[in-house]
């Protein structure tokens, strides 16, 4: 009945599903799937055994980094160090593909990007990479994974009531410009939640997202590829920024520190 309630609570905002069995006591298939009318995705990552009746149950089945047997199978990998590319090359195929690295380097972030199509759902875990986990969607990724509450069920995971609220995702028809708060740490900040307002409330083709740096030159060399265009900067990288200005305004000049950084053409 919980189960039930929580579909029908979240029922408006959600598109799918996800359920995993191995996180429960045994589930009754049959009831979670008269229980809404949305896709689900039947999971089990530490049980693969409890899959073998899902089959005319869900719409997807995440089975894990096996060989997939049918086009409703879901091939995922979490990982840490291995490169993007290489774990392209070994799961990709005609089913979905699942691309997920628990990673602080903008290298491999930017080429999980790379990898997202209407096929593949590629991004980093960890409060770094957790801005890709938005990103992907905007680079055709079929959808993103969030949580039901404020309590992540993965590292970096936004809940649902983020995307709709706070970053507004579903207003997009196309890929927005992004702008950002840059700094570490950024979790207290309420400036997704003030300028994302703001946006949505001048239907302006912007989303302003979190981005707690640990490697500031890294994440300047990669700032074109995440679609980044302007940031704002706190601590403790107002000074360290203004090495890669071509322009300083005259207070920047005189005060040696730098809370905004905008690019033009």
């Amino acid at each position: 009945e919980s189960l039930s309630q929580i579909f029908q609570d979240y029922t408006g905002a959600a598109d799918l599903f996800e359920v995993r069995l191995d996180l429960s006591a045994k589930l009754d298939l049959a009831f979670i799937r008269q229980a809404t009318s949305k896709p689900l995705i039947i999971a089990s990552h530490n049980n693969p055994e409890l899959l073998n009746d899902a089959e005319s149950y869900a719409d997807y089945i995440d089975i894990g980094p096996t060989m997939a047997t049918s086009k409703k199978q879901i091939v995922s990998f979490h990982g840490k160090d291995e490169p993007p590319d290489v774990l392209w090359e070994k799961f990709n195929g005609e089913h979905i593909t699942k691309i997920v690295l628990d990673t602080d380097d903008y290298s491999k972030i930017a080429a999980l990007l790379k990898l997202n199509s209407e096929k593949s759902i590629c991004f980093a875990m960890g409060e770094v990479g957790a801005f890709s986990r938005i990103l992907s969607v905007f680079r055709k990724a079929p959808w993103i994974y969030a949580s039901l509450s404020q309590e992540p069920t993965a590292p970096g995971q936004f809940s649902i009531d983020q995307l709709m609220n706070t970053y507004h995702v579903k207003r997009f028809s196309s890929a927005p410009g992004v702008f950002g708060i840059l700094g570490n740490p950024v979790s207290h900040s309420r400036s997704p939640v003030f300028h994302n307002k703001k946006f949505a409330e001048h239907n302006l083709p912007w989303i302003y997202l979190p981005f707690p740096c640990t490697d500031l030159e890294s994440l300047m060399n990669h700032r074109e590829q995440f679609g980044i265009v302007g940031l704002s900067v706190t601590h403790p990288f107002k000074e360290k920024v203004i090495a890669y200005l071509s322009d300083q305004s005259s207070e920047i000049k005189k005060l040696r520190s730098c809370n905004t950084l905008l690019w033009k053409d």
